[in-house]
């Protein structure tokens, strides 16, 4: 494993504990279980982060072989002459999950937001019925 891939892989790391502390901490709260679920279906959330990361990590590990091997031939290159990059392939990554799957795996953060919603209300409406005795 190189330096590079080392220091990915730590910061890779670090990033997942953070999600995963942001995601417990903010499951106390409604509103953050809503961004949740908007985020991920809008595919701005954690998830497609982290895919998008890992599509990274893969191209640029192809981008450095291929200037590592592509590197001696342009420094040994004449000045007016153009590099040619007939064969490089430049990234190109898709989001290829449905609501479905989205919604599937949103779940727990709906089921949360369903219960802190009723826990709520039936707060309320205690609180109403005690102030309406007095």
């Amino acid at each position: 494993m190189t330096r590079i891939d080392r220091m990915s892989e730590t910061r890779r790391n670090s990033l997942v504990r953070r999600r995963s502390w942001v995601k417990i901490f903010s499951s106390f709260s409604p509103a953050g279980a809503l961004g949740f679920v908007s985020t991920d279906l809008a595919r701005t959330g954690f998830y497609h982060q982290g895919q998008v990361q890992r599509a990274m990590d893969g191209f640029l590990h192809y981008y450095a072989d291929y200037v590592w091997v592509r590197e001696p031939k342009f420094w040994g290159m004449d000045p007016n002459e153009t590099l040619d990059l007939y064969d490089f392939v430049p990234l190109a990554y898709r989001h290829s999950d449905t609501t479905a799957e989205a919604l599937a795996r949103n779940l727990p953060q709906i089921i949360n937001l369903l219960v802190l919603v009723v826990i709520g209300f039936t707060g309320a409406w205690i609180s109403l019925l005690r102030y309406d005795v007095r």
